[in-house]
């Protein structure tokens, strides 16, 4: 059950920690293994991301060139690639996380987005 690298799994290292057998093996594989957590994760922009990212811009855009407020009806009707309300306050939400949109409320309480 060895692990042919380093002589010792990660299981087994961490089950021989917890019985208190912390030899040479056993340290050096959880130092290896804290080493590892800690690096930074590297975060590329999936295509999703991207797409996402282009639709927050056009949201924008357009409310911007409406002039008025906007609910998320109105973004669904007026920008291509918004089908669903609940998409339109995604968008919103990131837009808003960015610093591009403001988010109040109408008379009737209901969300409505300013640029």
């Amino acid at each position: 059950m060895a692990n042919t690298n380093n002589g010792i799994t990660r299981v087994e290292a961490l089950e021989a920690a917890l019985n208190g057998d912390l030899n040479e093996q056993v340290v050096a594989k959880l130092k290896a293994m804290i080493a590892q957590y800690q690096k930074p994760t590297k975060k590329t922009e999936t295509k999703e991301d991207k797409e996402r990212a282009e639709l927050v811009t056009a949201a924008v855009t357009a409310i911007k060139n409406a002039g008025h407020p906007v609910n998320t009806t109105w973004l669904m009707e007026n920008v291509k690639g918004i089908l669903t309300t609940q998409k339109a306050g995604a968008i919103m939400r990131i837009a808003i996380k960015n610093g591009d949109v403001t988010k109040t409320y109408d008379d009737k309480g209901k969300p409505i987005y300013s640029a």
